[in-house]
């Protein structure tokens, strides 16, 4: 698949609000495009991470494997926020720890 294809696929499922899939041990999770209430709560969690923006631009491959290895726990908290979709779960602390660790210990 093409950087083209790959770009229209990921407009096309923001567009019509699709998720995207993931396996871990036979569990399903999808991740969620970005809504409003998400990104106010991600907001200070990216700004946690230290994201270096000369790298991210020259090679976001590099740049995203650094974060994993060195900010392990942020970025499962990052993703179990774009995991959950409803307001009660993004809105109860808990249940984001709860999935957070979920995806850290596998």
């Amino acid at each position: 698949m093409s950087a083209k294809d790959n770009l229209n696929e990921t407009l096309a499922d923001a567009v019509m609000n699709r998720p995207r899939e993931f396996f871990i041990d036979h569990q399903r999770y999808c991740l969620w495009p970005l809504t409003l209430g998400m990104s106010l709560i991600i907001e200070r969690h990216l700004a946690a991470l230290g994201i270096d923006d000369d790298v991210l631009a020259e090679d976001p491959a590099m740049e995203a494997m650094r974060l994993v290895s060195g900010k392990r726990a942020e970025v499962c908290y990052i993703l179990a926020i774009f995991s959950l979709r409803k307001y009660s779960e993004l809105s109860n602390t808990l249940t984001i720890t709860q999935r957070a660790n979920a995806f850290e210990s596998k």
